[in-house]
């Protein structure tokens, strides 16, 4: 089924505590997803058939290690709203998976120079036609590693992105997406002006001047 993935907050400064390592979070295609960006999951893929089938809604992000050397990298995340069904992690090693909302982390894991890791993160409804919104918020966290000990000492936080999963009769199954907005113009990430928007990473600026990030897959 076709994804349909929107970036609905306004961009905002680098956190204080973010790092200079150079780890983001990036899209299926590698473009890169604004630190603060929130990301509104619209649509889903049905797994399995009958009375046992159910939506599972990916995030459809990565990971990626744009250093030259490896980064030890794990995730902070905190589900917000999670009103059933269960919140499903795979990143960076082991599927976790919770159906309560609170604070959690990963194991820190290394990433290879230049590699994009899937975040392997989804919203799973158990039951079609269960609609509700389901809200999780993800920070990537930088770890040193002791060879030797093998240990890991965390060392600082990176970006952060809101991911906001909306399951319901209006959304499910979007082949389109109209861009509600006070839009002025509309732009490619490296600079070139658009007529509307397209597949991929679109810059949006309103009248207000303020900027939003819409990608379409």
């Amino acid at each position: 089924m076709k994804k349909l993935f929107t970036l609905i907050c306004f961009l905002t400064t680098l956190s204080l505590s973010v790092l200079a390592q150079d780890v983001t979070f990036v899209d299926k295609n590698g473009n890169p997803v604004a630190d603060n960006s929130c990301l509104a999951i619209t649509d889903g893929e049905i797994i399995g058939d009958d009375e046992w089938a159910y939506i599972q809604l990916p995030t459809g992000l990565f990971i990626k290690n744009n250093d030259t050397s490896a980064a030890y990298v794990g995730i902070s995340y905190t589900i917000k709203e999670l009103p059933h069904g269960a919140f499903q992690i795979c990143f960076p090693l082991n599927c976790v998976q919770k159906d309560a909302a609170g604070a959690y982390s990963t194991d820190p894991a290394a990433i290879a120079a230049g590699e994009s890791k899937d975040l392997q993160s989804e919203w799973i409804v158990d039951e079609l036609g269960k609609y509700g919104y389901c809200e999780v918020e993800y920070q990537l966290v930088f770890y040193d590693y002791e060879p030797l000990t093998q240990k890991y000492t965390q060392k600082g936080t990176g970006p952060k992105v809101t991911v906001g999963f909306n399951y319901s009769d209006e959304t499910h199954g979007v082949e389109a997406i109209s861009y509600h907005s006070s839009a002025a113009a509309y732009y490619t990430l490296d600079g070139r002006q658009l007529d509307s928007l397209q597949k991929g990473l679109n810059i949006v600026k309103d009248n207000n001047g303020q900027t939003v990030t819409v990608i379409i897959h």
